[in-house]
């Protein structure tokens, strides 16, 4: 046999280097744990972000409504006419409660007291005036001179039940993502131990898995298998491969055309169990390993050929 050789000039380009199965599975491991962290991240976030816009909304109507029942509140929006010691009044209230802004506005919705006096007397913004002049209380998130915020709106109600004005208290939305922010962080190092719990897992199937395989990579196994299917193919005896139970698990096309069963029959042989080789049955004086198999019967009936010698390998 000789192997020809090429004499092209052009050396081939050297193969690229594979990753180890090992390497791939615990890449694939990561690339998901990582996925999946992302993803809880962001509905954590955005649930945090929920909750903390709900507690700043109960907390400014509440303020809101303990600033309507003052009576400097009521005679000041009942005047309707710009004090300027209702604003320092009200803007110490708003610094004793942490708010970043309260808001007085008359019946009509001009505001009476504001963090900033040079937006006095113009219209309180937002669009959400109308609830609190008709008479009722809202929570709502909406944008206003100073920006994006989370507000509790109530009336101001006068001794005889009349609406005569309104109030306002709010919460600009960067102290919320700060306060949302701040969670996070604090639930940031239980993420990082479930990455690192995920990484020691993701490791430990793949080396299970490839001591399973007996650490072998999936193109060794791949080659063995054509290596395996070449030798049976080049054999000029037949050989069978039965499992513990007595089911052909293999053959080869020359024991199949000597037992007259289907290329590649697999399954229990017909007519019984594939007779046994060895020392059994040298006692009862049967054919030595490697002589002709005579069963099952029925392949005997069928005229599988005398004489012709067929290997037996158990599994």
């Amino acid at each position: 046999m000789f192997a020809a050789r090429s004499h092209s000039p052009h050396r081939a380009p050297p193969a690229r280097r594979r990753l180890s199965i090992e390497t791939r599975l615990i890449l694939l491991h990561l690339l998901v744990l990582c996925s999946l962290t992302l993803v809880l991240a962001v509905i954590q976030v955005g649930s945090l972000q929920k909750a903390v816009r709900q507690e700043l909304g109960e907390r400014a109507l509440s303020t809101s409504r303990l600033v309507a029942l003052l009576p400097e509140v009521v005679r000041g929006a009942r005047a309707g006419t710009q004090d300027a010691r209702l604003n320092a009044f009200v803007n110490r209230l708003r610094e004793k409660v942490g708010a970043d802004f309260i808001v007085v506005g008359d019946r009509r919705g001009v505001r009476l007291a504001h963090p900033q006096p040079d937006r006095l007397g113009k219209p309180m913004e937002g669009g959400d005036n109308a609830a609190p002049l008709a008479g009722r209380d809202i929570v709502s998130v909406a944008r206003g001179s100073l920006g994006w915020s989370v507000r509790g709106k109530v009336p101001v109600l006068g001794a005889d039940g009349t609406v005569v004005g309104a109030v306002s208290t709010g919460y600009l939305m960067p102290r919320v993502d700060a306060l949302a922010g701040q969670a996070v962080r604090e639930l940031m190092p239980w993420f990082v131990v479930a990455l690192l719990v995920g990484v020691l897992g993701a490791v430990a199937v793949a080396r299970l898995l490839k001591r399973a395989i007996l650490n072998l990579e999936p193109h060794q196994i791949a080659a063995l298998v054509h290596q395996q299917r070449g030798v049976l193919a080049a054999l000029r005896e037949g050989v069978l491969a039965v499992g513990p139970d007595g089911r052909v698990t293999l053959t080869n096309a020359r024991a199949a055309d000597l037992l007259r069963l289907a290329p590649g029959h697999s399954g229990r042989a017909r007519g019984g169990r594939v007779a046994r080789t060895g020392r059994r049955r040298r006692k009862r004086g049967a054919a030595q390993p490697g002589a002709a198999v005579r069963g099952p019967s029925r392949a005997r009936e069928r005229g599988a050929p005398a004489g012709r010698r067929v290997r037996r390998v158990r599994a």
